[in-house]
């Protein structure tokens, strides 16, 4: 498979730095793992297979490259997925670069990703590593089924600070319900059967959202949230959430041109005792 992309938008070089320092911030690693699809490009920070929950950092290639080629796609292949240092790539991704032209390439058997940057010239090579094809399906985005409501949350630093009470809370889990007139709950139970209980209300829906009913009462845990939000760009104000008829939960956190996303499904009753 062959692919190649040109940025010369001072912007997209900044949002492209800032989804890797925010991938970089979710693994606590520098080995990123870059997704290129015919659409755009995502930063994988964690898949279903190794974590039980996905997230990934999606820059569309409309919104970010001026020109973009995927070539070589199929049912079986269809997308390339890289791990590369981001000590690397953010050689490639400088904003004071007026026009630079990225093509995945061989060279002495080996792939690396090249950087030609228009005002000066000069070409960068980067070392990438290939996932095998037989381990493509761990990256891609999970197919969920069709959202029975979507709330739109505004105020990020007020719900971040208080869903980080229930870690100090030292609730392990917590439970979560939507309702289609725009009203959030949430309740946690620490170990010692102390029940701490929050409710945001008069939430916005989700447009693409068809229906607008209410959930019942489903199970998540508190670190996986804490940390998705903890990792999110400074100056985030606004997050979708949507919620499936079985569970399949949905956060979109659009910043700049970038989308950064976290799948899960609730967690099961019978191993975190029963919703109330």
């Amino acid at each position: 498979m062959r692919f190649s992309a040109i940025i010369d938008d001072p912007k997209s070089f900044e949002d492209l730095q800032q989804a890797a320092a925010c991938a970089a911030a979710f693994l606590g690693d520098d080995e990123l793992t870059l997704k290129i699809f015919p659409d755009g490009i995502a930063f994988v920070c964690a898949t279903g297979f190794h974590d039980g929950f996905f997230v990934e950092i999606k820059l569309l290639e409309h919104e970010i490259f001026s020109a973009f080629k995927m070539e070589g796609v199929s049912a079986e292949k269809p997308v390339i997925i890289m791990q590369v240092q981001r000590t690397h790539l953010i050689q490639i991704f400088q904003k004071e670069a007026d026009q630079v032209k990225i093509k995945l390439v061989k060279r002495n058997n080996q792939p690396k990703l090249t950087a030609e940057f228009k005002s000066t010239g000069v070409l960068k090579t980067i070392p990438v590593k290939m996932v095998k094809s037989v381990f493509l399906d761990d990256y891609m985005s999970p197919v969920i089924n069709q959202p029975i409501v979507g709330l739109i949350i505004k105020q990020m630093d007020a719900f971040h600070t208080m869903h980080q009470t229930f870690e100090l809370f030292k609730a392990e889990t917590n439970q979560m319900r939507l309702s289609g007139d725009g009203c959030l709950f949430l309740k946690g139970r620490n170990e010692d059967n102390v029940e701490i209980c929050v409710i945001f209300d008069e939430l916005e829906s989700v447009d693409d959202v068809e229906t607008h009913g209410d959930t019942d009462y489903f199970r998540v845990k508190v670190n996986v949230l804490n940390h998705y939000f903890g990792c999110l760009p400074d100056g985030t104000n606004r997050c979708e959430i949507r919620v499936t008829d079985v569970h399949q939960i949905v956060i979109n956190v659009k910043y700049s041109n970038a989308n950064y996303i976290l799948y899960m499904m609730a967690l099961r009753n019978e191993a975190f005792g029963e919703n109330e």
